[in-house]
């Protein structure tokens, strides 16, 4: 099957060991039913182990984490135990595919990877968005199409990001194109969804605030690269065109937060709002509600 992806992403490696924000640390780590039933048939000794480590609710069968908020298969190096000692295969399908996201958007499948990892990041914020299309042959599951076909929009503001240099003169054309009041970013409305989010550190809810600025801090070209990204992910998955807008509304708050952060790099800036808003979807679905209904 072709799938198609951003360039940036054949250049995509995980670090393992030498991450500073392991994916192994402070997440829910559920287990695919495949993946656990092979473990539960299996005599090995780290397959007993993983089993005993189960837990389950609503969403499937996860491993408990240890009293250290890791995973307790993570080793001293910091690379994971279920891997050395029976392969990558044997691993959950959320360890193997992390950070990689899949959609349908009308007759073509497509993949990328989060900016929730450091280097997902830094290749996302660092790529050329001019031309972004890899066909690759990979096998994936089928993905259900939406009924409604967000490509053409999607596509038309692939072209207002790549026509300007100016992210205002960006973010104002869409805002203009799809209806949407810059005076929601700053709203009391959002304001209050945000001090309600449930994030992994409460310290970063002073910048998750900043969904309005007057000035991009950060150099454009890292804000109109983040916007890039966002709108591939999020608009791609409209059900309609409502949601389409929602999705737009949703790509220019968080890329506004971007812009504004100033106290600390913008390539963990960008991993920071991904782990604390793309990669919770209670988060994402409470201030995409929220955005539904201020536009």
């Amino acid at each position: 099957m072709k799938v198609y992806a951003p360039k940036y992403y054949e250049n995509f490696k995980c670090i393992a060991d030498k991450c500073t924000h392991s994916c192994c640390v402070a997440w829910q780590i559920y287990v695919d039913k495949e993946t656990a039933a092979w473990h539960k048939d299996s005599p090995h000794p780290v397959s007993r182990e993983l089993v005993s480590y189960l837990c389950e609710d609503e969403d499937g069968e996860y491993i408990a984490l240890a009293d250290n908020g890791k995973c307790p298969f993570l080793d001293g190096c910091g690379l994971c135990r279920i891997h050395s000692a029976v392969g990558e295969e044997k691993t959950s399908r959320i360890c193997r595919e992390h950070p990689r996201f899949y959609h349908r958007i009308s007759d073509r499948y497509e993949m990328g990877i989060g900016a929730v990892c450091e280097v997902a990041a830094r290749l996302i914020l660092d790529a050329d968005i001019s031309d972004i299309e890899l066909a690759l042959d990979r096998e994936i599951e089928e993905i259900e199409s939406s009924e409604y076909d967000a490509y053409t929009d999607r596509e038309s503001i692939f072209r207002v990001i790549c026509e300007s240099d100016s992210v205002a003169e960006i973010l104002n054309s869409l805002m203009e194109k799809y209806e949407i009041s810059p005076e929601i970013f700053s709203s009391k409305e959002l304001k209050n969804t945000i001090s309600e989010l449930e994030l992994l550190n409460d310290k970063n809810r002073k910048i998750l605030s900043k969904t309005a600025v007057k000035a991009v801090k950060c150099k454009e070209i890292f804000a109109k690269r983040f916007l890039f990204y966002l709108v591939f992910r999020h608009v791609s998955t409209a059900r309609d065109y409502e949601d389409l807008r929602t999705s737009v509304a949703f790509s220019i708050a968080l890329t506004n937060i971007l812009a504004s952060a100033t106290d600390r790099t913008v390539y963990d800036a960008a991993r920071m709002i991904s782990e604390e808003i793309e990669y919770s979807e209670d988060n994402v679905s409470s201030l995409k509600f929220s955005l539904f209904c201020l536009i």
